[in-house]
């Protein structure tokens, strides 16, 4: 039988390695999210799943977006799956990432629309 993770586990593994190379301490990420540092050990540990809105105050925290934080827990999951560790997919979780897409895309389009209403908002006519 193959060794077993979560994905819960390989985000916060990805979250807690850029954390620690910003040289912040849980507190900080803690404080950040509303929550308390005993609640926010949990997120790191797997034991918690990140909520959509957790993944998105993240992300600046760790100087990358929430896309790619999302890109890097993916990656790291297939290299434990080539190395024969099997990562359990939480569907709350794959759920979040989801709507993490959807409004990625959805953001773009709206920043996309405005720029384009505000070019011809100062043209002279």
């Amino acid at each position: 039988m193959k060794p077993a993770t979560t994905m819960n586990l390989v985000m916060g593994q990805v979250i807690q390695h850029h954390r620690k190379g910003k040289e912040l301490k849980q507190a900080d990420f803690a404080k950040a999210l509303g929550i308390t540092q005993s609640a926010y050990s949990r997120l790191e540990r797997g034991e918690s799943t990140f909520s959509f809105t957790q993944l998105l105050r993240m992300a600046p925290l760790c100087g990358v977006s929430a896309d790619r934080l999302v890109e890097q827990a993916m990656t790291t999951s297939k290299a434990l799956d080539r190395l024969g560790v099997h990562v359990i997919l939480d569907i709350s979780l794959v759920e979040k990432l989801n709507w993490l897409w959807v409004s990625d895309d959805v953001l773009a389009d709206a920043v996309r629309a405005k720029s384009k209403h505000g070019a011809t908002r100062g043209r002279k006519r």
